[in-house]
């Protein structure tokens, strides 16, 4: 027995035998194109002197997985906060908050913390 037959792993002659053993071709998922969210659908985010800068309802999961990459390319937490307050909630509400807002310790992060659960869902069941 070789030794690499002995450490479980399989030899030429049977990675050829099952190689001609594939399995039935599995069908595709298949998914249809989706439709914009239409723009009255948004909900309030923040409020500054009385003017309420809100986001879209719904985030579909496409539009996720584009945050997310874009989102992992930033270099610091803040920045992640930055872009995807920039690129969901717009940039007339990023200039507002940044320029003009009093906030407390904690609000940005309580901010980002609604955001992101907003657009990635929750990572922790409430309460843990």
């Amino acid at each position: 027995m070789s030794a690499q037959a002995a450490r479980g792993g399989r030899t030429v002659a049977k990675r050829a035998a099952a190689g001609a053993r594939r399995p039935a071709a599995v069908a595709p998922m298949s998914f249809a194109k989706r439709e914009a969210a239409p723009a009255e659908d948004r909900v309030p985010l923040f409020e500054i002197d009385g003017v309420v800068y809100d986001m879209p309802a719904t985030i579909s999961t496409g539009e996720a997985l584009q945050h997310l990459v874009m989102v992992n390319a930033q270099a610091t937490e803040a920045m992640r906060g930055m872009y995807l307050l920039r690129n969901v909630v717009g940039s007339d509400a990023f200039d507002a908050l940044l320029g003009s807002a009093d906030m407390q310790p904690g609000d940005w992060h309580k901010l980002m913390r609604i955001l992101s659960d907003h657009v990635f869902g929750q990572l922790e069941a409430p309460g843990n």
